[in-house]
């Protein structure tokens, strides 16, 4: 107990001296200016101060005060543009940048940081010029025109402010489909590059282009990347613009079947796609190539290890249905197996109900928002599936270390773990109610 109250008393006295300190410092540059309200010193050292006392209004008024005396002062017109963007003071920002370039125009970080402050400032044509003008001043075996990673993320970056210029309509859209074409020898993210092409593509229409794109990430071994399946149900029901970007936002094991009901003809058409099987629709264009051929088997043949593709097969599934049952009780008999902590947490992710909501056509329509009142999801079919599920598994495993008889694959006896992580399981279940 003395230690503590010793610690906590040092750490008062330590609080002290700080503060004392620093009216100290504030009483010098007071000083200093009586002596000489001409110092730029000064008047800096006072913005600092204010500054570290988080009064951004003060810092800034001294800053500027500072400027009048030395205007070409690089060091005072970093701090005013670093704290000009933290007070989302853009405007500012941008002419400050805009001084620092014209006074250290030889710079490329001053004029990549110019370009910045243009875009944020909400004009990204004028951005695009900025980078077209930085461009033009190099020499043509200059290192911005070479592979490597400098030159690659400038030259995607340009390409995501042409997207947005007139206010990224389907003409942006096109141009910066286009320039992807142009930059392709110098980019070295091939991955960031299909996902900026891909969806172009989506928002273009241009879906048989979009699955080849996605054939393309799926050999580069994007297959549990779910924004990427999420683009492929897109591309297979060619879903309008709004949705594709709608879809391109979701996070996390999001897809277009946890954003909205899917119609019996789209399930089908879905379930064909990563199922197994005989799946005539899911490429249109009838190559046969090898990317097709990873389409034509449907994804969960053509990678039997894939995780995410199994557990997306569920999101398609009815929830009524005899087979989603099926599914879930391999899954989940396989994850116990595993002792995979985040089992229960990923479960949650299929509560699911739906709602009407406003989407950005102005429109209600149909969405799925995650059930997370204890009620409702103590009400929800899947929650009640699963710990059925999980109480059999329970009342087998205590009685011969066994799961239930089923098709999944993990019959036989299992080692006392499997019991351990069952039991986990059916208390994150009753947590969550």
């Amino acid at each position: 107990g003395g230690k503590k109250g010793g610690g906590g008393g040092g750490n008062e006295k330590k609080d002290e001296e700080e503060k004392d300190k620093k009216k100290e410092a504030i009483e010098l540059v007071k000083r200093g200016l009586m002596m000489d309200m001409r110092s730029h010193v000064c008047w800096h050292v006072y913005g600092l101060l204010h500054r570290s006392s988080q009064n951004y209004a003060e810092a800034i008024k001294a800053y500027k005060q500072a400027l009048r005396i030395d205007s070409e002062n690089l060091q005072i017109l970093r701090d005013m543009g670093l704290l000009q963007i933290q007070m989302r003071d853009l405007a500012g920002f941008r002419d400050t940048r805009l001084r620092i370039l014209t006074l250290r125009p030889n710079s490329k970080v001053h004029w990549l940081t110019y370009a910045l402050a243009v875009h944020v400032g909400g004009d990204p044509g004028a951005a695009a010029g900025v980078l077209d003008s930085y461009i033009g001043t190099l020499d043509g075996d200059g290192a911005e025109f070479r592979r490597n990673f400098e030159s690659s993320e400038l030259a995607l970056y340009k390409n995501q402010i042409i997207a947005e210029t007139d206010g990224g309509g389907t003409d942006s859209i096109k141009k910066a489909l286009l320039h992807l074409d142009e930059i392709h020898d110098v980019i070295v993210d091939q991955t960031g590059f299909l996902m900026v092409r891909l969806s172009y593509q989506l928002q273009l229409g241009m879906f048989e282009s979009a699955i080849q794109t996605i054939s393309s990430l799926f050999q580069r071994g994007s297959t549990e990347d779910h924004s990427v399946h999420g683009a492929y149900m897109c591309a297979l029901l060619k879903c309008d613009r709004d949705t594709c970007v709608e879809v391109g936002k979701m996070r996390g094991t999001g897809t277009l079947a946890t954003l909205r009901p899917l119609s019996e003809e789209e399930r089908a058409i879905l379930l064909r796609a990563y199922g197994s099987g005989d799946n005539d629709d899911a490429v249109t264009n009838g190559n046969s190539d090898t990317n097709n051929n990873i389409f034509q088997e449907g994804l969960v043949k053509a990678f039997p290890k894939s995780s995410a593709i199994k557990r997306i097969y569920l999101t398609l599934l009815s929830p009524s249905s005899e087979e989603f049952k099926s599914a879930i009780d391999q899954h989940c008999q396989r994850q116990i197996f595993k002792g995979v902590p985040s089992l229960g947490w990923d479960l949650s992710s299929l509560y699911l109900m739906e709602q009407k909501q406003q989407t950005g056509q102005g429109t209600l329509q149909p969405r799925y928002v995650l059930a997370k009142d204890p009620i409702d999801i103590k009400s929800h079919p899947t929650y009640r599936l699963v710990v059925q599920l999980v109480d059999s598994y329970i009342a087998s495993l205590v009685s011969n270390n066994t799961f239930p008889i089923s098709g999944s694959g993990t019959n036989g006896e299992h080692p006392p773990s499997t019991l351990l992580w069952a039991w986990y399981l059916r208390s994150i279940l009753h947590e969550q109610v």
